[in-house]
Parts: structure tokens; C-alpha cells; sequence
């Protein structure tokens, strides 16, 4: 499946930039940073200036979920 060559192609690379920062995320800590900013308002309304009017909002949480089932799920734990 190409999608998921692509995805995994994006977390060697996210996982080859922590490696060279020295900086390691496990899956448990990504969830709890994520979890952190969507207490935020303004990381909630983010999106908002940048969709056109007219279009449908975009669903914060919904997008949290697909990051934590796309990325975080190849976290180490």
C-alpha cells in the first residue's frame, strides 16, 4: 500500500532526526505532550484562520486521533 509506505518513510525520518538531536519520544510521552496542548484553547483554534470560510472546522480531536493511530503507534513504548 503506497500510503503506507509513505507513512513509514515519515516516522524513519522523524525517528532519524530525534536519533541525530540525541532526543528520544516514546509512544507513552507523545500521547501525554499531545494530550497537554489539547488542553489549550489556542492550540484548539489554531487551524481556524486557516481555512477558507465556507468550509467545514477542523475537528482537533479527530486529528489527535489519527495522529495517535497513524505516528504514535510506531513509538517506541
Amino acid at each position: 500500500m503506497r500510503g503506507g509506505t509513505v507513512l513509514h518513510k515519515a516516522m524513519e525520518a522523524l525517528v532519524w532526526y530525534l536519533d541525530k538531536e540525541g532526543t528520544h519520544v516514546g509512544r507513552d510521552e507523545a500521547n501525554a505532550l499531545l494530550d497537554a496542548r489539547l488542553r489549550k484553547m489556542a492550540f484548539r483554534r489554531d487551524m481556524d484562520t486557516l481555512s477558507r470560510p465556507g468550509l467545514p472546522t477542523f475537528d482537533v480531536d479527530e486529528g489527535a486521533a489519527i495522529v495517535r493511530d497513524a505516528y504514535f503507534k510506531h513509538l517506541e513504548v
